[in-house]
């Protein structure tokens, strides 16, 4: 420990603490304490259950409304690393950093095109 730098290893990974770097800290602790792990999973798991909506109109809007969603849903938070795509992915992520590091910053843009009418 030097000046206002601190290192610690866990299973060979090495963290340093600068003092600014507080959410990398709780990450790495999430990521390589198994308690804690687990604890932040369990909450995470329980809060990004399953979901579902609705749709009302006529048939036509009902399906046209229903192709935009799934189209969504295929764009949204794509990572080929992950089986799980889509709102319940996004959904996970938001609870594990809110849990991890008490905030999350997300934005979600509906049109392919980016312009979100």
């Amino acid at each position: 420990m030097t000046g206002n730098l601190f290192s610690a290893t866990l299973d060979g990974n090495e963290f340093i603490w600068t003092g600014t770097n507080r959410a990398e800290f709780y990450r790495y602790l999430r990521d390589h304490v198994p308690i804690i792990s687990s604890a932040v999973w369990a909450w995470v798991h329980l809060c990004a259950t399953p979901q579902s909506y609705t749709l009302s109109g006529s048939e036509a809007e009902k399906r046209n409304a229903d192709a935009i969603l799934a189209a969504l849903e295929k764009r949204m938070l794509e990572n080929p690393l992950v089986r799980r795509a889509g709102i319940a992915h996004l959904t996970e992520q938001f609870f594990l950093e809110l849990f991890t590091t008490g905030r999350f910053c997300g934005e979600l843009i509906p049109l392919p095109d980016g312009n979100g009418d």
